[in-house]
Formats: C-alpha cells, structure tokens, sequence
C-alpha cells in the first residue's frame, strides 16, 4: 500500500519568522566554522598528510533488487522464474549473505540463496498474490550482485515473453513507450527493498507535451511494499508516455509493466526496461533483428524544442537513412516514428544527437510479441547474462562506446557452481554493432551465464531472449560495486 505525503503551505508571517531563524543559523555556523578552524591550525593534533582529506572508494555493502510479477489490479501474475548470481571479484568473498522474500508478504525464496561469489541460484516462484521479489545481496555478496526474472504474461495482458534484467534501487529511473490508454496500458510498480520508507514523485510527458499527473507527488512505499499505479489513473488517454521516477527518501526500485491487451493493433506484452538520462549524445543499444516493424520514441523532458540528428550503428557501420535524417521533438513531449524500410532486419542501435538533452527507446515487433531497446550507458563490466532461463535462446548485441577504433569484449562463461566452463575475446568496431551467440561463441553448452567486460571507454549491449516469436530484450548496464568514502580528517569526516 502507498500513501501521499502533502507538503503545508506557509502561512501569514511565516517569512519574517523564517528570515530571522535563518539569520540566528548563520551567525552560530560561522562561529562554528571559525572555532573549527582555530583548533585545525593549533597544531595539537594532526593527522599524517598521506591520509588526511583524500577521498576514495569501498566496496558496496548492500544492494536491494525487485524483480517486479507482471500482474494488475484486475489480472492475477503468472508464476515468475528469478535467477541470481554475484560475480566473482576481489571485493566479493563468501562471508556476505544473498537472501530474497517476497513482497508485500515477506515469504522466503531460500532457493535463491548463494552459496559463495560465483554461484547462480534460482527459482520459480508461483503466481498469485506476490507483486515482487526481493533480492538482498550484503556483505561480500554484495558487490557484482545481479538478478534476472522471466515470466508468461496472460493473453489479457498481451502474452508473449517478458525477461528483466530486476532493477536495483536509483535515486532517478527513465522509462520510454509506455502508455495510458485500453489499447496500450503500462504500469508502474514501485518497490521499497530498504528498511525505511520512500517518497517518489513521478513526471509523465505526452505527444503533446508534460502530463499533469494526478497524485503523482509524494507517493510513500512502506518497507518491504510494493505500489502498482496504472498508468490510466495518473494520466489518461496517452497512447506514448515518456515517465520520469525520482526518490526524496529512502530507497525504491522501479519497473514498468508494458501491455497492448488482446483489442490493440499489435500483441505482447514486457518488461519497459528503464532508459538512460536524457543526454546530448543518447545511444539506443541492441535493437533486435528479425522485428516485423520498429517505432523509434524520443523523449524530451526539457523547457525547449530539439532537434535531433539521428543515425544507425548497424553491421557494416554507421549511417544515416534517407529522409530520416532528423526529427522535432517538442518541449516536455515525446515524438514516435517508424524506422524506414531501408533499414534492414538486422540488430542495430540508434544514435540521437542534439543539443538539448534526450532519451529514446526502440519499439520491436513481431507477429506474436513486443521487445524494447532503450537508450544505455557503456558500461565497463563485468556484467553478467543468463543463458540457460525459461527455455529460451539468447544473442547479444553490442558496439563499442569509442567514436573510433576498437573496444575490447572479454566474454567469460560459468555454470552454476561458479567454475569457468569457456571464454572469447571479441572486437567491437566504432560506429558497428556486432551481434553474437555467447553460448556458441564461448563452446559452452553448460553455461548458467556469461560475463561481459570491456576495455578503454566501454560497450553498449542488450541481450535478447527469444522462444520462437516471443522475445524480449534487456539492457546490459554497469553492475554497482563500490561506494565513495568520504574525505577523513584530523578532526573526522569532511
């Protein structure tokens, strides 16, 4: 359950009285300040200059992921089959834990449970009343920590296949193609994996510009709880929705179930994998081969138009299409187009230059089922991929982050023990995407998953998962590891 967290206006005389508490907290900082100073420079107590005042990095000691079950209000999830593993490093030892529950109802999934770095856990979990799983990785299991989910979307729901990639807690997450309307219906599901609570302010902008969202400020998720919000109570009517989630306090995980319904010109249903932040300089990476059709979604949050140059990085190097060139993009809005058909079949990822900051997603159809690729950041790894989840085949999709030359990809297979079973060293060309088969390209047939890592400014990639013409495809982005420590002085932290 959520509730709203209303801010009080400030009532008459309230600014004179703010004027003078302010004025009485400056005057006690600034004594503060001097008195510190004073003592720092008496000479009493010094720290030794080779530790004093520098900064730096520690390994992560806990990371909370939600793999979100893909059901609403009227449709009860099917069963979700969750996968985990935390990779093998020298942060990571065998003295952390890795636990997982069930939200809201705090069910243990003790099959998830790692026995050490390395090793993949997983389980099917039954549909029902559950909204999320919880995976909690501390300790040395924490750095390098990653959880996957797979599950079978009713035909209420669209069907087809939906594979995530379960999120870890951000502070902002980008979501691009969902929907608010019978035809395409999206839903929000807030997951709080912390032990306090969270407030989220969700942004939702429109073909025609920012949506005024209804009770989207203040949303408060309890620990341990998950909050559904269709898209349709927010903001009705919008069949392309660009969402922005940002959390005020505490933690919370956030995914989007998208759904076209059994009465939309399409079918499927999966997974909206979140988007970069919008940048000046945004990559869609992995866009899957094979789509009957591909609509290309460009998302502006800023106060003013852009104008964005777009081109595709495809197998035999980066172009424009004709008459694709660009495309206008109102201020707060989003904008939808079809990918030409000179564009051929094959995987690619889809550059947007402008100089007002973007993000995007690529929309993939085929005849029984839906697939996003959303813009991503290069990561340098590793990053891990399942291989052997729900029955399905895998192929990734990847370029290199250099503008020029080459980008080096380690791809390192593991079975479920932990035991290296094969390896391949890959080229990545600038301005190229190269598509591969890990599990052919390694000679490891009895991978539980794959690790990527790259070399010099990073890769994009995503993976898709298919069975037959059900597929789904999930960005490969930069595992979290390390914390920054703050600067210790003579007299504590700075």
């Amino acid at each position: 359950m959520s509730r709203r967290i209303e801010t009080p206006r400030p009532t008459g005389g309230g600014g004179a009285r703010t004027t003078v508490l302010l004025a009485a907290v400056v005057v006690l900082v600034v004594a503060a300040l001097l008195a510190v100073a004073a003592t720092r420079t008496s000479g009493d107590d010094v720290a030794p200059a080779a530790t004093e005042g520098i900064a730096g990095t520690a390994p992560i000691s806990a990371v909370g992921r939600a793999c979100a079950t893909f059901g609403t209000a009227k449709t009860t999830p099917p069963a979700l089959d969750v996968g985990s593993t935390t990779l093998q490093s020298d942060d990571a030892s065998g003295d952390g834990s890795s636990t997982a529950a069930t939200s809201p109802d705090g069910k243990d999934v003790s099959a998830l449970k790692l026995d050490g770095p390395g090793t993949w856990a997983d389980a099917s979990v039954p549909g029902g009343k559950a909204s999320a799983v919880i995976v909690d990785a501390r300790g040395g299991l924490a750095p390098y920590s990653s959880a996957f989910a797979t599950t079978r979307p009713p035909g209420a729901l669209g069907s087809g296949l939906a594979v995530q990639g379960c999120p870890s807690a951000h502070a902002e997450s980008w979501f691009v193609g969902a929907g608010s309307t019978a035809e395409h219906a999206s839903t929000l599901v807030l997951t709080n994996p912390g032990e306090v609570e969270a407030v989220v302010d969700v942004a939702m902008y429109g073909t025609d510009g920012e949506v005024s969202v209804v009770g989207g400020a203040g949303i408060v998720v309890e620990p341990g709880d998950t909050t559904r919000l269709p898209l349709e109570r927010l903001g009705t009517g919008e069949d392309e929705l660009a969402l922005s989630v940002q959390t005020s306090r505490g933690t919370v995980s956030a995914s989007v179930l998208d759904a076209t319904g059994e009465i939309a010109a399409h079918r499927g249903s999966d997974y909206l994998p979140s988007a970069a932040a919008p940048s000046t300089d945004s990559v869609v990476a992995g866009v899957p081969a094979g789509a009957d059709g591909r609509e290309l979604v460009i998302a502006n949050p800023g106060d003013r138009a852009a104008n964005v140059s777009i081109s595709v990085l495809g197998k035999d190097g980066e172009f424009t299409p004709s008459g694709f060139e660009s495309a206008s993009v109102g201020a707060g809005a989003v904008k939808k187009l079809a990918l030409p058909d000179q564009v051929d079949k094959a995987a690619m990822s889809v550059r947007l230059e402008s100089e007002v900051p973007v993000t995007g997603a690529v929309r993939a159809l085929s005849s029984d089922d839906v697939a996003y690729a959303s813009s991503a950041d290069p990561f340098s790894g590793p990053v891990a991929v399942p291989v052997a989840i729900d029955d399905t085949s895998v192929e990734v999709a990847a370029s290199s982050a250099e503008l020029q030359g080459t980008t080096a990809l380690q791809v390192r297979a593991y079975d479920a023990g932990g035991k290296s079973v094969g390896k391949a060293d890959l080229e990545l060309e600038a301005g190229r995407t190269t598509v591969f088969d890990p599990v052919d390209e390694t000679g490891a047939s009895d991978a539980a998953y794959v690790t990527l890592a790259s070399s010099g400014q990073g890769a994009r990639a995503a993976a898709t998962f298919a069975d037959g013409e059900d597929w789904s495809t999930v960005p490969l982005t930069e595992l979290p590891s390390t914390v920054v420590r703050p600067a210790v002085g003579s007299r504590g932290l700075r």
